[in-house]
């Protein structure tokens, strides 16, 4: 069947005879091909190879996110749940961290993700430092909030309310963190180094301490 110079075959235009099997066509990518007749006529050659080689580029990459932070969070998590060689792996794999099932998927993690309010300043934090990641054991939290949440995290409790910092518990009672924080270093016991919010930190005299004792009875 004849084909004349000028005519197109997906992205594979005609631009002269080769003889009667074959015609020179130039692609759309700039790129030149000798075609076989038939094969542009029954559609087996609709370009130089470039449009093969793209969709194969894209089965690769099969979601597009491949690069793009949330993708990396999720590399890093199954990482870190599967990695026994791992520098931190005994407070991941070793322990016993695994990730569920349903995101072995990247594509059912950033549906997840998306509808839970991830953001570039956010971070997967367990909600269950023992539990594994999973949509009903995650959330999306700032990196300062994943490090109160972490297992080396103290928790305080005083006058039946639990903070999980020092600097917590002096923001909600109004009270100096520096000052609570170096009478604790100096051995201080929690309910007198947030009660008695009148006496500078430093080395105690003699004595002191009783007297400190029974201001802070006074004071209650």
């Amino acid at each position: 069947m004849e084909i004349l110079a000028g005519e197109r075959f997906g992205r594979l235009t005609v631009v002269q005879d080769r003889g009667p099997r074959e015609v020179e066509c130039r692609c759309d990518c700039g790129a030149t091909k000798i075609a076989v007749r038939k094969y542009l006529r029954n559609g087996d050659t609709r370009s130089c190879g470039c449009l093969h080689k793209e969709g194969l580029i894209a089965m690769s990459k099969k979601h597009g996110d491949t690069g793009s932070r949330l993708h990396r969070i999720w590399k890093s998590m199954r990482t870190r749940a599967t990695n026994p060689n791992r520098k931190q792996a005994s407070d991941y794999v070793l322990r016993g961290i695994t990730v569920c099932d349903e995101w072995s998927d990247y594509r059912k993690f950033r549906e997840w993700a998306e509808c839970n309010g991830y953001a570039d300043n956010l971070t997967i934090d367990r909600i269950d430092n023992n539990g594994p990641y999973s949509p009903d054991n995650c959330r999306w939290v700032t990196y300062k909030d994943q490090c109160r949440n972490k297992r080396n995290t103290h928790v305080f409790e005083y006058h039946g309310q639990v903070y999980r910092t020092i600097k917590d518990m002096c923001g909600a009672l109004g009270i100096g963190y520096r000052m609570v924080q170096a009478r604790l270093r100096q051995g201080w016991p929690l309910d007198e180094a947030v009660t008695l919010s009148n006496v500078k930190p430093g080395p105690r005299k003699n004595g002191q301490k009783r007297k400190e004792r029974e201001v802070c009875r006074d004071e209650r």
